[in-house]
């Protein structure tokens, strides 16, 4: 696998641009919402250093601590789970931050905003913040530091191929490039998300199936704040994160396919609550079987271990993964097998 970096000064500008597997790196667009974030009092290191690595970080920007952008970060986050970062990926880098995808597309992450009016306002305000407080600049100044934890976090993914693993399991699917973002100021909210999203019900994308090829994204957490080695979890927590994901790509790729099927069984999800089943029948069935594919591929997932309905669903969709595993000349892919596979839903 190729795992590849951005350097120098491509670091001040934007998240890299080229079509591999696998992408990891440090987001200037991110960053530059973590400052906000730090300033709104909402970071998980307010009111002290972020890391050894930037004991600048309040006297740099305390000057604009009640800038517009920084009293808009603050009401958005006041709604729920955050989103922004996720939101930037849909952006072109500083200084425009321009939509470089279709805003349609975004809907999800911004209406953790409050909607396309109120997030359009916070970039507003966030490109004159940038502007002012010379975020560009003081980016390019650390520049050291953020290419450290770039290559902390490539000697982390370097351990263990996720697009191998899904490839060889599914068989032949959605193209999709996994992309781990790295943040170092900016602490996570909503950490993944699949863009464009594929189709899963006729709430999304107008009913219509999205052939991609797809980023599989991943807003990593640092574990620990230790300037002398970075820490993401790349290889563990952020890793299954993203097997999460990229499973989901080729679930919700086959729901497109098999919505009647799946519909005709949907009285299978009723009385499951919480999490994702509060979300209604499709996401509660992509959920159960994307878990389901997690625990065969991955030793260290835990299905839901409670007892109950939902324990019991899973349980029957792996065991009707060995089927699938020992025959795979009858079914080269995963797609093949879902019609087989969902039949193993049963009230």
């Amino acid at each position: 696998m190729r795992i590849l970096a951005a350097l120098g000064a491509f670091l001040i500008l934007a998240a890299p641009a080229f079509a591999d597997e696998l992408r990891a790196f440090v987001d200037p667009r991110v960053e530059l919402v973590g400052v906000v974030q730090y300033l709104a009092g909402l970071h998980r290191d307010a009111g002290r250093p972020v890391s050894a690595d930037f004991p600048d970080l309040e006297a740099r920007f305390a000057p604009f601590r009640a800038h517009p952008a920084v009293k808009l970060f603050a009401a958005s986050a006041a709604r729920g789970e955050d989103a922004s970062a996720l939101a930037m990926q849909y952006l072109t880098p500083l200084p425009e931050l321009k939509w470089a995808k279709d805003p349609a597309l975004a809907r999800d992450v911004v209406d953790r905003a409050g909607g396309r009016a109120e997030f359009e306002r916070f970039l507003t305000a966030l490109r004159d913040f940038s502007a002012k407080s010379r975020f560009p600049e003081y980016f390019k100044e650390h520049r050291r530091a953020f290419l450290r934890y770039e290559g902390e976090a490539r000697a982390e993914l370097d351990r263990r191929d996720l697009a191998k693993l899904v490839r060889d399991y599914a068989g032949p699917g959605p193209d999709f490039t996994l992309v781990y973002v790295l943040p170092v100021i900016y602490t996570p909210g909503l950490t993944c998300y699949i863009i464009p999203y594929p189709y899963a019900g006729p709430k999304r994308n107008g009913g219509r199936r999205v052939a991609g090829p797809f980023d599989v994204i991943t807003i990593a957490r640092r574990y620990e704040v230790d300037a002398s080695r970075p820490y993401y979890g790349l290889d563990d927590a952020a890793w299954r994160g993203a097997l999460n994901e990229a499973l989901h790509l080729s679930v919700d790729s086959a729901f497109y396919d098999y919505e009647d099927e799946l519909a005709a069984r949907k009285s299978v999800f009723q009385g499951l609550e919480g999490g994702d089943c509060a979300g209604g029948w499709t996401q509660c069935s992509t959920a159960i079987l994307v878990s389901a594919l997690a625990t065969r591929l991955d030793p260290r997932h835990r299905p839901d271990e409670n007892g109950g309905k939902r324990a019991k669903l899973e349980a029957a969709l792996v065991a009707r993964l060995a089927e699938y595993e020992n025959d795979r000349k009858r079914y080269p892919t995963l797609a093949d097998f879902f019609p087989r596979w969902i039949d193993a839903l049963k009230p």
